[in-house]
């Protein structure tokens, strides 16, 4: 074989696969942008396309080497920045998520001691009763929980927080900790489907104004997240954030009826009261700057838009 591909899975999906062609080259986990040229094929001959590489369609790339994070737009040839160090914006995006990690890594590693300690004061001694161990147990499992529910809370508060440079990097750190905790957290799921889901949701920071029925799936950025109404979530994916070429955008989102399985709602989204889906996205039509609690403050509104123009816009529904 006279190319690689790092991640061929995540690169190349049945849609996009007879438009790309790769002679002689190495090719590393990319994005790739049709937008309205869906027909017109990226080449890559003899070349060399680095990490998180976003290729528009048409492009060309012959005998170059393009360096991680770039965005490729117009055909390259003969251009070889192999030799070149990497910027340090580069660096710093690639080294930083990898040090919040470990540290994060660090803290849930921390917070098993005091669950760890209640449960070997439990069973340490063999003249404690039977009730008195399954009650330590117990507690230890509980306090355990506990401990990840906070901690999860103050990983989100963290990533809203952040500067929209220093949640750039952050966010992965975040949706990585938000599927372990879901995996990890059987208290959580045992409140799926219950009227109790809704006092865990507030908790979380999300604002509930009626009934809310969840069924699984993911809740991402639960302080923008707006349930009205009454609200069935059906093993639907519901998020206060939005990631595409342009970067990431944190907005509130609001829902009210029926996500069947598979919807989609993202940030600044408005899901109206009535039955939606299967596999419905509801997205932002404009991305200007609104009176949001979670919009990244920094966002540029849209050349010639108003505050009252984007206030009329409506979201954008897709079928899928």
């Amino acid at each position: 074989m006279e190319s690689g591909l790092s991640n061929p899975y995540l690169i190349f999906y049945p849609s996009k696969v007879d438009f790309v062609k790769i002679r002689k080259s190495f090719v590393a986990t990319i994005s790739l942008d049709f937008g309205k040229k869906g027909d017109s094929k990226i080449e890559i001959i003899n070349s060399s396309v680095g990490y998180n590489v976003t290729l528009h369609a048409g492009v060309k790339i012959m005998r170059s080497a393009i360096p991680p994070r770039s965005d490729v737009s117009d055909s390259v040839y003969d251009l070889n920045q192999s030799g070149e160090t990497w910027k340090p914006a580069v660096i710093m995006d690639l080294f930083l998520p990898e040090v919040v990690q470990m540290v994060l890594n660090l803290v849930i590693f921390a917070s098993l001691i005091p669950a760890y300690e209640i449960g070997l004061a439990a069973t340490r001694s063999s003249s404690v009763s039977v009730s008195i161990t399954t009650c330590g147990i117990v507690a230890a499992f509980v306090l355990q929980l506990f401990l990840w529910i906070l901690l999860s809370r103050v990983v989100e508060k963290a990533l809203l927080i952040l500067p929209r440079y220093a949640q750039q990097s952050f966010v992965g750190v975040y949706i990585n900790h938000v599927w372990i905790f879901r995996v990890g957290n059987w208290l959580v799921f045992l409140l799926y489907g219950t009227p109790m889901f809704v006092y865990y949701a507030r908790m979380m920071g999300a604002t509930v104004e009626g009934e809310l029925w969840y069924f699984g799936n993911a809740l991402y950025e639960y302080e923008c997240l707006h349930f009205k109404g009454i609200t069935v979530v059906d093993s639907a994916h519901v998020s206060g954030h939005y990631i595409d070429l342009n970067g990431l955008t944190i907005d509130d989102t609001y829902v009210s009826g029926l996500l069947h399985p598979g919807c989609y709602a993202s940030a600044g989204s408005e899901v109206s009261a009535a039955e939606h889906g299967p596999w419905k996205v509801f997205l932002r039509s404009d991305m200007s700057v609104q009176d949001s609690k979670c919009l990244l403050r920094d966002v540029e509104s849209p050349e010639g838009s108003t505050k009252e123009d984007s206030d009329h816009q409506m979201p954008l529904e897709l079928d899928v």
